[in-house]
């Protein structure tokens, strides 16, 4: 799951040091270090800690999650280095900075389209600013300029990324329903007779109807193969 950072703002970078469900203390008198760089490998920060049990909290200034212009997406390669029994090891914690992008719906809103509840697909498992990168790599400004708007074609375009953003989890969620505890039974029993392929076929429908009432004719027929084969573009591997 990615984790975004939105632009010109500070983070914090929490750490737990565990290996094999353990957790992990470094030799006494060492250091646990953080770097942060960018994609091209320039260094942005650097943040030292004395080693101290398994928890560290590191804060990134905002400048280090600055875009840089024109950029509206940029990756922040970060790494937590210490030290075990004189080895070095090392944690990466990438992340992405991202321009301010004004979604109207959230995570509710793809759960709906889906048909499950909170206990059963929890906000962090859901990537709204993914499934709206994928859209604005698909149709580039033919979306974003409608997303942008006032009105009923900013709603569309808004209701597009969270029917995308269901589409990028729908084949995947007979695994994730099947992997609740036996405290969530019916959501297992659900996933036995589960079918995510008539799904992601309703929502490739709806997906397609939804563009087409913001995008050009044009536009909206490439985008319908190009989901209806691959589920969108990812923005960060084109594959």
């Amino acid at each position: 799951m990615t984790t975004w950072v939105e632009d010109a703002t500070s983070s914090v970078l929490s750490v737990r040091l565990v290996r094999d469900g353990d957790f992990i203390i470094p030799d006494p008198s060492t250091n646990v270090t953080l770097t942060i760089r960018t994609k091209s490998g320039v260094l942005l920060h650097i943040e030292t800690k004395t080693a101290s049990g398994s928890d560290y909290t590191f804060n990134v200034p905002n400048l280090v999650n600055t875009l840089t212009s024109p950029n509206s997406v940029e990756s922040r390669l970060a790494q937590v280095v210490y030290i075990v029994n004189g080895g070095a090891y090392r944690l990466i914690l990438n992340y992405e900075i991202t321009e301010f992008v004004p979604l109207t719906v959230n995570e509710d809103s793809v759960r709906s389209y889906i048909g499950i509840t909170l206990d059963e697909l929890e906000d962090s498992e859901i990537d709204l600013l993914k499934a709206y990168y994928t859209l604005v790599g698909a149709y580039g400004s033919n979306f974003t300029t409608p997303f942008n708007a006032e009105g009923l074609s900013s709603f569309n375009a808004n209701k597009a990324v969270a029917l995308q953003a269901a589409l990028d989890l729908a084949v995947s969620l007979p695994q994730r329903l099947a992997q609740k505890t036996d405290a969530e039974k019916a959501s297992f029993q659900r996933a036995t007779k589960f079918d995510p392929y008539k799904l992601v076929a309703k929502l490739e429908e709806e997906l397609t109807d939804t563009l087409a009432a913001i995008l050009p004719t044009a536009s909206t027929l490439v985008g319908a193969a190009l989901f209806a084969v691959s589920g969108g573009v990812d923005p960060f591997t084109g594959a």
